[in-house]
């Protein structure tokens, strides 16, 4: 199997429609970028439409492709080894429920885009499993896995282990 490799960025979903960003798109061509990450934010209410995804294909039809949707979840979040532990992801039981359920508009959103991979972070991933909210996390990443997998999506999720090593991976049911 031959691999290619495109020149590609992640922008907010937002950017695409801001009257101060109108040339955001040639400013990405003229730089060479060839592929699109879309953040789908859903702390911005209104912004996941059907109109919206149609607009957005019309503008990058031809120019640049969209490869994924990243899903952006609502709730407080601390982007930092501080912080961070207790409020990114679908970690914090505090807004698990709520993130499921923001991950779950970004996967629809992500279906009418046509795309075919929706991503997040998921948070600091404890390494044991007696860890108190393991089982609860996996039960969570597997619940929206499956949501993808029935509208023909891939899931793949960024998180960072407590030692720091930050990895990806693509989840396939």
């Amino acid at each position: 199997m031959a691999y290619t490799n495109s020149i590609g960025v992640v922008q907010e979903l937002s950017h695409f429609f801001n009257a101060a960003e109108t040339d955001l798109l040639d400013m990405m061509i003229d730089a060479g970028v060839e592929t699109v990450q879309v953040i789908a934010n859903t702390s911005i209410p209104n912004l996941m439409t059907e109109e919206n995804a149609e607009k957005l294909l019309r503008m990058t039809d031809g120019k640049i492709r969209i490869t994924s949707v990243w899903g952006m979840w609502s709730g407080p979040r601390k982007w930092d080894f501080i912080d961070g532990p207790a409020t990114l992801g679908l970690v914090p039981d505090a807004y698990r429920a709520q993130r499921l359920r923001d991950l779950c508009r970004c996967a629809d959103f992500a279906r009418t885009l046509g795309v075919r991979d929706m991503a997040t972070h998921v948070g600091f991933v404890p390494e044991q499993p007696c860890y108190p909210g393991y089982r609860e996390l996996v039960s969570a990443v597997r619940h929206i896995a499956e949501y993808c997998a029935e509208r023909d999506l891939y899931f793949n999720i960024n998180c960072r282990q407590p030692c720091n090593f930050y990895f990806n991976c693509t989840i396939v049911f």
